[in-house]
């Protein structure tokens, strides 16, 4: 997975989205309306969901759900069990899509932005399978597109395609 931590490049990606100050931002959801496949924060770290258990309600209690769910970025999994009418906080998302202009030897990749600007401060995973995926399409002489996604601060490259030009 590529991953890069800056907080600074996270805001500049947000300015460019229209979306300002709220890449650092969560919003309350209620647990009941989740679904497989949405993102949440659980342990203060952003984690898809995989798989969601609802136990009954007893006898003076609430129905409860059990959210199993793996880190975005880090790839752990997480368990955590929360009454069904209780809140829990989903993050906000900034996805972008830039063009890889060139990868060095140390895996760091030059970027094309949409708004014309370059970037060399995203690293290159290359034991994973976008990893893999983007330095074949590379090597081949492709023009590559990725799409970087990032949650408070953090970013990883979630995509790799070649451009297709009509």
């Amino acid at each position: 997975m590529f991953m890069y931590k800056a907080t600074e490049t996270a805001r500049e990606l947000a300015d460019e989205a229209g979306t300002t100050g709220t890449t650092l931002e969560h919003t309350p959801v209620q647990a009941s309306k989740l679904r497989k496949g949405d993102i949440l924060m659980i342990k203060k770290r952003p984690c898809k969901i995989v798989n969601l258990a609802w136990s009954h309600p007893g006898k003076h209690g609430h129905a409860k759900i059990r959210i199993t769910a793996i880190d975005v970025f880090r790839g752990r999994k997480y368990d955590d069990v929360t009454q069904s009418n209780a809140n829990v906080w989903v993050p906000q998302i900034v996805r972008t899509d830039a063009q890889v202009l060139s990868i060095d030897d140390d895996d760091f990749m030059s970027l094309l932005l949409d708004n014309g600007t370059t970037r060399q401060d995203l690293k290159l995973d290359s034991n994973s399978e976008v990893g893999i995926k983007a330095r074949a399409l590379y090597e081949a002489d492709e023009t590559v597109l990725i799409t970087v996604m990032c949650i408070d601060g953090e970013e990883a490259v979630v995509n790799s395609k070649a451009a297709v030009f009509d």
